[in-house]
């Protein structure tokens, strides 16, 4: 058995479909497990949405989105991040949902601290970002 930290689940078919890493997973303060990825997977698929991450809201129970918004649609997203949003929220397991958004007014990178050096999300410092408090509140 190879140990990846890669969780997934099979299906009534047996097809494996991978849910996220177990790095990534957000327990909220009631205790629900998130995989911000599948919530991520939704929000990216928005033809408005450059990319997005998910982080723990400064309450503990709800999400945050950071999003960073195509140039091609600047003064044009509200609408269409909504939309997206309300559809992972739909998607979402029971209990949890992105309550809130923000759009970033620069996309993610190593310079700004957003992107590790192999150009994952670093969660934290996103979460450091877009949260107030975040410091003071549950990592």
């Amino acid at each position: 058995m190879v140990r990846t930290g890669d969780i997934g689940h099979f299906d009534r078919n047996g097809f494996l479909y991978i849910d996220g890493r177990r790095q990534e997973i957000i327990v909220t303060a009631s205790g629900h497990k998130v995989h911000p990825e599948l919530l991520e997977a939704i929000l990216n698929d928005c033809p408005a949405i450059e990319r997005a991450a998910v982080v723990l809201s400064v309450d503990g129970e709800t999400l945050t989105a950071a999003i960073v918004v195509r140039r091609q649609a600047q003064g044009e997203h509200q609408e269409p991040v909504r939309a997206a949003i309300a559809r992972a929220n739909a998607l979402a397991p029971s209990g949890i949902r992105i309550a809130d958004h923000v759009v970033l007014a620069q996309p993610f990178s190593m310079d700004n601290g957003m992107l590790a050096r192999n150009l994952k999300l670093d969660r934290r410092a996103v979460r450091r970002v877009i949260v107030p408090d975040a410091d003071s509140a549950r990592p």
